[in-house]
């Protein structure tokens, strides 16, 4: 059998070859990766443009030095924070971007987490709008909680290789599910990778 750690997980495989969507190590700590690209928003939006809300609620859109994944380099700290409240099931905040997806590019991840306060929860809905204009809700509204003091990271990944070698927008929504305190999304991380 041979063992993979692949960020805190250990996938135990009975055979030589294996398949990973995320940057791993195998037992011998080389690299396996799957990447195509990567935003980890250590101090800019790498590209990604912002949106708002201007239909009578209030939307905003902010770099944020919390990290899903810190390192001891802090080269690539930081997050990207959506926030505000509007009409329920309509995004307050959003970042999107534009390109051609990779005629390998199997799925899209990212992690996202709430606010770090008792009681923060806010929405978080992942679009994709293809060449044709049409949209596709890839993850519909999930809420995301909050701790006192702590964001509470948590990774999703969706399948987009039936838009594989397509030029796509892809849109990052936050909602804040009823007008309250600690509305905001954190997102990190957000990743194309191949099989």
């Amino acid at each position: 059998m041979h063992a993979m750690n692949v960020r805190g997980l250990l996938v135990i495989l009975s055979s030589g070859l294996f398949l990973v969507g995320l940057s791993a190590c195998s037992e011998n700590g080389a690299e396996v990766e799957a990447i195509i690209h990567r935003w980890t928003f250590g101090d800019d939006l790498e590209g990604w443009d912002e949106g708002t809300d201007d239909s009578g609620g209030w939307g905003d859109v902010a770099m944020s030095n919390a990290d899903a994944l810190p390192d001891a380099s802090d080269e690539e700290d930081g997050s990207v924070k959506l926030d505000g409240t509007g009409d329920p099931g309509e995004p307050n905040a959003w970042i999107f971007r534009t390109l051609t997806l990779d005629d390998d590019a199997e799925t899209l991840a990212w992690w996202a987490a709430g606010h770090d306060r008792d009681g923060g929860n806010a929405n978080l809905r992942v679009r994709l709008v293809d060449g044709a204009d049409a949209s596709h809700t890839l993850r519909d509204w999930e809420e995301f909680t909050g701790s006192e003091g702590e964001h509470n990271w948590e990774e999703r990944m969706v399948s987009i290789a039936a838009y594989a070698g397509q030029n796509v927008t892809l849109y990052f929504e936050q909602d804040d599910n009823g007008p309250g305190s600690h509305e905001q999304i954190y997102l990190d991380e957000i990743r194309i990778l191949r099989d």
